[in-house]
């Protein structure tokens, strides 16, 4: 067979299981089971023979991908922020609208990040549910001088976040520490003394599941996409939590779900040290980002 006969069998088996993006996907497995050559070199031999060894291993990509495995699962990567990230079954996918809160944090500590200092004198950011360390890696790659300290429940995502870590050159900047939220900090961070606290935490409602599509539903862990009743019980604990870390005019951070993201407007409010509160909206015109500033002069009880 061609590569074209094979596009056409792959985007005609996935189409028909409900994937979103057939073609696109037919053509990514293609590509990497072509030894990783990428989309236009399979469409530069598209009326080539393709090696049956080439087959074998689209074919066997293609039956993972009908069972609705997500796509980076199978090719072990996401982009991020224009990088590529190592991902591995057991540890949350980034997702592009996570960019929208690394776009403003990176902005805003090239700016104002002197509230925190770190290793060298540069900012020290928390990143609080790292997974796979798109956040932290990617805050460090932007941002010289800076130090990042990241956690999260997992030693697998851990895992993986070391070695994007070592991928992208900042593993000297960025330390990674296992437990909830920000409690692995406590007795590791000062009080005031950090620039940003910056999370993706999980945050939809536990009544979504069945909503959701396959890929997440059954193949990404639970504790990574879902945060309580009503999604905001990690959301509201960072916003608790976090201004006793940071410094007067320190950054805080924090993706929701556009749908509570009102409520967790409401829940920030009530917190004596926070000010300059606003929603951030992502590519899709949804509020998606919740961002405030440490009220100077605020207590920095811990």
């Amino acid at each position: 067979m061609n590569a074209a006969e094979l596009l056409l069998e792959g985007q005609r088996r996935l189409a028909g299981v409900g994937v979103d993006t057939p073609r696109l996907d037919s053509e990514l497995l293609l590509a990497a089971a072509w030894g990783n050559i990428g989309r236009e070199r399979v469409y530069a031999h598209l009326f080539d023979p393709v090696p049956e060894r080439v087959v074998r291993d689209y074919e066997r990509l293609l039956q993972q991908r009908e069972r609705r495995i997500p796509i980076a699962y199978l090719l072990r990567r996401k982009e991020f922020m224009s990088h590529n990230f190592i991902v591995e079954p057991g540890v949350f996918i980034p997702r592009a609208e996570t960019e929208t809160l690394v776009e403003y944090a990176v902005d805003w500590l090239r700016e104002r990040g002197s509230s925190g200092q770190g290793g060298g004198g540069g900012p020290l950011v928390l990143d609080i549910g790292t997974g796979t360390g798109c956040i932290a890696v990617s805050v460090a790659v932007a941002v010289e001088r800076c130090r990042v300290l990241a956690s999260d429940i997992s030693e697998k995502a851990l895992e993986v976040a070391r070695k994007n870590a070592k991928l992208h050159g900042v593993l000297h900047r960025v330390s990674f520490y296992l437990g909830k939220s920000l409690e692995p900090f406590s007795d590791l961070v000062p009080a005031g003394s950090v620039a940003a606290v910056l999370s993706n935490p999980p945050y939809l409602p536990d009544g979504d599941r069945a909503l959701l599509t396959p890929e997440v539903g059954f193949h990404e862990l639970p504790e990574s996409v879902f945060g309580g009743s009503d999604g905001l019980d990690i959301v509201r604990a960072i916003l608790d939590a976090a201004p006793a870390y940071l410094g007067d005019g320190g950054l805080l951070a924090v993706e929701v779900d556009p749908r509570n993201a009102g409520a967790a407007l409401e829940h920030a409010r009530r917190q004596a040290g926070l000010c300059e509160l606003e929603l951030l909206n992502d590519l899709s015109g949804r509020p998606r980002v919740l961002v405030a500033v440490k009220r100077s002069g605020a207590a920095d009880g811990m």
